[in-house]
């Protein structure tokens, strides 16, 4: 989940801080957790393809979008379909089939803006590949909604208002989103009210009924969705208190019957498949430290140290869907350089190795097992074999453009 729309807004956001202040808690006060990569084979954007309507309304279904096929660049480093890319550009949506070239503008009225309050973003796929899900617009500003997309008729199914997104359930086409019973206004004390009044409600939206569902009731202050882990539908959220314009640096693992896990170790984390590990991460953008990677049990809270060097310390991370391997971002204490280097290792630090060259960013893991990452020239997407090391090329890339997130996933 590598973020760097972040450093391009943090000057804005971070002015209304005091304090330490760990970059972690800064990234989910903007509730971003992404994998970035570059626009495929794309056409040139001026070219406004016909956008899914955006005027807020409960559920619209308008006519398939209009789509371009650019040339494509064969593949032959694989047998079979490379999938489906969905990305942000300048506050607004974007898909594109990557078997085909074939690229959709999904909004339009989307504006990049400090603090996530104009953009759409926190994109997600369903596990089948057939539901896109983004959110519009942040929790402070009380103008937020939750757009879902079929991708097989490119059509926006539903639209959620006032809800923010969680993510999806692991195998089913059901979103779980939520939101608060109220939302303070920074600027205004007079909206301030006692955390112990606020309670955050959470609901699931079932695709194939088109029904929006509470199920469960999250009380004693706001909170803010951060992610959700795949097998376990394990979800990690950040309390936020009324008073103050941001949101608390521990962050709760609820399940979907309201029960919690007392992890106080870190300010984001990365939650095994199996629901069984956890990798707490937290570090200062001001002063960070030598710290190593530790791998955490759940249920006991018992960690073992996996990686530790000097002046290096670990900044984001990523477990492959079988649990198999940890792909991780190294900072450097001396050059404040927060993705320094990109590791792979197996959880219990087996098989460590440096990813060289290091790569501008990584996208994921491929449905071959091997992790998808983006070179430092940003011309290709490439696959990465954390067995032996060795990499072959995906799919050419255009040249760079500048967008803010990006996901991917397989056909549908």
């Amino acid at each position: 989940m590598l973020l760097p729309k972040f450093f391009r807004k943090w000057p804005q956001v971070i002015s209304h801080k005091v304090g330490l202040i760990m970059l972690p808690t800064t990234l989910c006060l903007l509730g971003l957790a992404c994998s970035l990569g570059a626009v495929i084979n794309s056409p040139a954007l001026e070219e406004t393809i016909t956008p899914v309507p955006t005027e807020p309304q409960a559920t619209i279904a308008p006519q398939p979008t209009s789509t371009t096929q650019p040339e494509k660049t064969p593949t032959p480093s694989i047998e079979g379909s490379i999938g489906q890319i969905a990305f942000t550009l300048n506050g607004n949506v974007w898909h594109q089939n990557l078997d085909t070239g074939e690229m959709t503008q999904l909004t339009i009225d989307g504006v990049s803006s400090p603090g996530f309050i104009n953009d759409y973003w926190k994109i997600h796929f369903s596990d089948s590949g057939r539901f896109l899900a983004f959110q519009y617009g942040y929790h402070s500003a009380g103008n937020t909604w939750v757009s879902v997309i079929d991708l097989v008729s490119m059509r926006e199914i539903a639209r959620l208002e006032d809800e923010l997104l969680v993510g999806w359930r692991y195998n089913e086409d059901v979103l779980l989103v939520g939101h608060a019973t109220h939302i303070c206004d920074y600027n205004d004390p007079a909206t301030y009210v006692d955390d112990e009044t606020i309670s955050f409600i959470l609901s699931t939206y079932d695709v194939g009924e088109g029904e929006l569902s509470p199920l469960l009731t999250i009380p004693d202050g706001y909170r803010f969705p951060i992610s959700l882990s795949s097998h376990e539908n394990l979800m990690v959220f950040q309390e936020c208190p009324c008073e103050v314009p941001m949101c608390h640096w521990i962050q709760e693992i609820y399940t979907e019957t309201g029960d919690t896990y007392p992890v106080e170790m870190g300010h984001y984390f990365a939650i095994a498949n199996s629901g069984e590990e956890v990798i707490p991460i937290s570090y200062s953008i001001y002063e960070p430290h030598t710290d190593g990677l530790w791998v955490f049990s759940l249920d006991e809270t018992t960690g073992e140290e996996i990686y530790l060097e000097e002046d290096k310390f670990p900044t984001d991370a990523l477990w492959s869907p079988d649990d198999a391997w940890i792909v991780y971002w190294l900072g450097d204490v001396e050059t404040f350089n927060f993705y320094h280097k990109l590791m792979v290792a197996q959880p219990d630090g087996a098989k460590s190795r440096e990813i060289t060259p290091a790569p501008d960013r990584y996208l994921g893991w491929f449905s071959d097992g091997r992790l998808m990452i983006i070179p430092s020239d940003r011309d290709q997407i490439r696959l990465f074999d954390p067995e032996t090391g060795e990499t072959a090329p995906l799919v050419q890339l255009e040249p760079r453009v500048d967008f803010e997130e990006m996901v991917w996933s397989h056909l549908p």
